[in-house]
């Protein structure tokens, strides 16, 4: 007796959900409890599994079938469904599987459809193509968390607004100039927005009153003189991730603005920074320069990826260190500290020295070793690392460590 299928529709659309979109449709055929569940799937995956799957199936084939299967499978699913979508996947990892012809009339009525069913999330990559997002996705009022991934977004010509977004990620997306004339996107309850890797962040034209969460991710690639989108509001901001070059730039950016406008505070409450250190002593400026503009903050969380000194001054060095123990003894709020990629002696070593000794409210300081690193804080090389940080002074008697 097939026990499972007696089961509530709610626990048979999470486990079909749980599985390969190919194999979920398999399971349709099982029986007709299966197969209303699987026109009524609440979560849609088209992967780049999903679209290996169609290669390997197809691989006979000639190239144009090949090419546009991917797109015909995803219409006869949309159009026969008849639930509610919580959750669509569209991830093209290749753009040649697009086809030959322009798939965004097949894409608008994807989209169209999805917006009209309740859809609450939303991540999408398109794998280098020119393709423009159609206005239902910004009026889309169910939407909760959108993630789009290799798109260019123009400006916005009619008046956007996402009243249930709260979370937002753009990964490689290129924001087109804007104009006085254009509106900005409305997100009210916004809570988390993230750029990774984005060309012209600045154009993003946006309001988010209610924004806490900031992540950027960016090279020098990416870099222009205007970093951040013209209507980012900073004061809201508790937790901040900045990571490679994006420090540098951040920092820069609200340098510009202080000697444009009245002294700035930010309140972040936690700041999480991951770099590859070049310029050692230029990075330990911007950090101090962010520091000194944190005074609420109370954890901090910093991956070591730079590489040891052998080209900076011993001035400049000095300077920073100085620089940070100074703005460092007024955090009498900071009480988490997180290292990781920390192992080695030198510059690294005097860094951790100077928070140390500088932090007056530290309780818990965690070392973590580098990812890639399969040797505990035991071996040899890794003790004598682990011996000299326990013996640094400390400038909170509270202050725990710990090696993870």
């Amino acid at each position: 007796m097939d026990r499972i299928s007696q089961l509530p529709a709610g626990i048979l659309d999470h486990i079909m959900g749980l599985l390969p979109i190919q194999e979920a449709a398999k399971t349709a055929v099982l029986s007709t409890v299966w197969r209303d569940i699987w026109y009524s799937l609440s979560q849609l995956c088209f992967d780049h599994h999903f679209f290996c799957y169609l290669d390997r199936k197809y691989r006979g084939a000639n190239k144009s079938v090949r090419r546009s299967c991917g797109f015909h499978v995803i219409n006869i699913i949309l159009l026969q469904h008849s639930g509610s979508i919580r959750k669509l996947v569209i991830c093209f990892s290749n753009a040649a599987r697009l086809g030959g012809k322009s798939p965004s009339y097949d894409m608008d009525q994807w989209f169209l459809i999805v917006t009209q069913k309740g859809v609450e999330e939303m991540h999408l990559r398109l794998a280098h193509y020119a393709y423009q997002l159609p206005d239902c996705i910004f009026r889309c009022s169910t939407l909760k968390r959108l993630h789009l991934d290799g798109f260019c977004i123009e400006p916005f010509t009619f008046p956007c607004k996402l009243p249930n977004v709260t979370s937002l990620c753009f990964e490689h997306v290129d924001f087109a100039p804007t104009s006085p004339s254009n509106c900005a996107l409305e997100v009210p309850v916004l809570e988390n927005l993230s750029f990774n890797h984005c060309v012209n962040m600045s154009q993003f034209n946006f309001l988010a009153t209610n924004l806490c969460s900031l992540k950027i991710v960016t090279s020098s690639f990416y870099a222009l003189r205007t970093f951040l989108p013209v209507n980012l509001n900073l004061s809201c901001i508790r937790n901040l991730n900045l990571t490679d070059s994006s420090l540098q730039y951040f920092v820069e950016e609200l340098d510009r603005g202080l000697k444009r406008g009245p002294p700035l505070q930010l309140n972040v409450e936690y700041l999480k920074l991951s770099d590859h250190y070049s310029q050692i002593a230029d990075r330990t400026s911007a950090f101090v320069r962010l520091l000194r503009l944190c005074p609420k903050l109370c954890k901090l969380d910093i991956s070591f990826w730079f590489e040891e000194v052998c080209n900076t001054k011993h001035d400049a060095m000095v300077n920073a260190l100085e620089e940070l123990q100074s703005v460092a003894q007024t955090h009498n709020k900071l009480l988490a500290l997180k290292l990781t990629s920390v192992y080695r002696l030198g510059f690294k070593m005097l860094y951790i020295k100077e928070l140390l000794a500088s932090l007056p409210e530290l309780e818990k300081v965690v070392i973590f070793r580098p990812i890639d690193s399969i040797d505990s804080f035991d071996c040899p090389e890794k003790y004598e690392f682990r011996q000299q940080v326990l013996n640094l002074p400390r400038a909170s008697a509270k202050a725990k460590i710990v090696f993870v």
